[in-house]
């Protein structure tokens, strides 16, 4: 996507990539422009994110919505709709690193992990 996209490209983009099985886990780094409603775009994400989960399962969705104090209140509703945000990528990555970590750990201990973001992934 380009910086153009609208909150409906956004959402559609979220929502193919994890209806798709060769998709364990996304990571959204997005730079919202001042014309683009953050706390509608916080809610079609979630919004994709729901439908998606519906057909393909649960899948991690960490969202990095880059611009600071410009983008808290779709942080806010990502947040309250029980998604997680992060302020820069790299956390968002270094997250989804931990997680993946932890799911290696619960498999290794016997424990039920359930499915696996990045399966088999060395990170």
């Amino acid at each position: 996507m380009t910086a153009a996209a609208s909150v409906e490209q956004h959402a559609r983009t979220v929502e193919l990539l994890l209806r798709d099985p060769g998709v364990d886990a996304l990571i959204l780094i997005t730079v919202p422009t001042l014309y683009l409603p953050v706390e509608e775009l916080g809610q079609a994400i979630a919004d994709a994110w729901e439908r998606a989960s519906s057909v393909a399962g649960p899948k991690p969705l960490l969202c990095s919505l880059l611009a600071g104090e410009v983008v808290r209140e779709g942080r806010r509703v990502l947040e309250e709709r029980g998604l997680f945000t992060f302020e820069t990528p790299d956390r968002a990555a270094r997250a989804l690193r931990n997680m993946i970590r932890y799911r290696h750990g619960l498999a290794r201990r016997g424990g039920a992990a359930g499915p696996s973001p990045a399966e088999g992934s060395e990170m």
